[in-house]
Parts: C-alpha cells; structure tokens; sequence
C-alpha cells in the first residue's frame, strides 16, 4: 500500500484492514466518517504520517490472513458479515445488558452521573441493532444475493441502503455518547471486577462496530453503487 494523505481515511482501513486499530488509538473515525480526507483527520488528532506507518508496521497481519473484500464476491462478503459481526452482536448485546444492569445496581449511588445515562443510550443502541440487523438479514442481504449472483441491476438497493446508512450514523452517535459517559472507558477507582469487565467489552463493542460500519457503508454499498 503507497501511503498518501490525500486518500481518504477509509481507504486506508480498505487497503489494509490493521490501519483500524492505529486510527482508533487516535480517535479517527473511518467508518461514518470514513470520506474524510486522511491529511484532515491526521491535523485534527495529532498524528503524522511517518507515525502512522511505524505504528501500521507493528500492527499489520500476515497478507495471506488478509481477504480483498473490494473485489471479493459480494455474496462472501455479507456471509462474512454476518458471521462475523452480527453473530458478535446477538452474543456480546444480551451479555451487556445484564452486566451493565449489575454494575449499575452496585454503583448506582457513588457514579448515578454516568452510570444512568450510560444505561439508558446501551439500551437504546442494543434496541436499534436488533432491529438492524433483521432488516439486513431479511432485506437488504438476500437481494444483493440475488441480484449478485445473476445480472441485475442494484439500482432497487439504494433505498435500504441509505435506511442502513443513516442508523449507521445513528450507532456512531451512540458509541460517541458512550465514550464521553466513560471517559474512554476508564474504570473508576473504586470499580470493581464487573465495572473493569464492562468497560472492557464497551471498548470491544465500540471497536467491532467501527469495522462492521466499515466494512458496509465503504466496502459494501461503495461496490454496489458502483455496479
């Protein structure tokens, strides 16, 4: 990959899918605001190019570990999608609400600042990515099936794909609302076992939706736009 800042941030993560995690250290959001341009995104956190390569250095996998999803099958992708992502989300989601409900019971008096609304937006975003993830599995991902596995036209798409795009953008600004309740995830002093637990799994949560936005709004829906 020839590193340039005029590409876009999201273009990076294509191009090499390690470049997640070294913009995620930096706050960068190459999901939703994946269009940025790289150089803008990079002024605005600190990071510079030649930092962003040696960190990229360390973190990249193999080449061979690595799928194409810009040119593989369309079908692939959205079964990769599906296994990876949402079976992640109908785990991880039923999980965090009983520990979150856990740890707000036990810390409710000392942290109710954050602790309340940090309940209320987690309920909130589990309820948006179930909904979601129905509406993909039983709309939006059998058509682009259909419709890539003959000669159709994807025109018909676009409408659940803006539908898609917009709760994307709405996930986004509840994964925002949680790391300003926490404050990046940072357990409290006096938090406990279940405390440390959950702000790890938000983290996770936060890190894993990043890439399943990615991999829909930029990888996804740019090929099918393009067909």
């Amino acid at each position: 990959m020839v590193l340039t800042l005029d590409k876009t941030v999201a273009d990076l993560v294509i191009e090499n899918p390690s470049a997640a995690k070294v913009l995620e250290r930096y706050g960068i959001d190459y999901c939703c605001g994946g269009r940025q341009k790289a150089a803008e995104a990079f002024e605005r956190s600190g990071l510079t190019l030649d930092l962003f390569e040696q960190e990229l250095v360390r973190e990249a996998a193999p080449p061979d570990s690595r799928t194409d999803w810009m040119t593989a099958p369309l079908a692939d992708l959205v079964a990769y999608i599906e296994q990876r992502h949402h079976s992640y989300l109908r785990r991880e989601l039923p999980r965090l609400s009983a520990l979150m409900a856990k740890v707000l019971d036990a810390h409710r008096d000392r942290h109710r600042a954050s602790l309340v609304p940090l309940s209320e937006v987690l309920d909130g975003l589990s309820a948006e990515l179930m909904s979601h993830l129905m509406k993909e599995e039983m709309v939006l991902f059998p058509a682009v099936r259909i419709q890539s596995a003959g000669e159709h036209s994807f025109g018909s798409l676009e409408c659940p794909m803006t539908v898609m795009e917009s709760e994307h953008d709405d996930a986004g600004d509840a994964l925002r609302r949680m790391r300003e309740l926490t404050r990046g995830y940072q357990v409290p002093e006096d938090g406990c076992a279940s405390y440390r637990e959950l702000m790890r799994s938000l983290a996770e949560l936060e890190q894993d939706l990043h890439m399943h936005i990615h991999l829909e709004n930029n990888v996804l829906f740019r090929r099918i736009r393009g067909a």
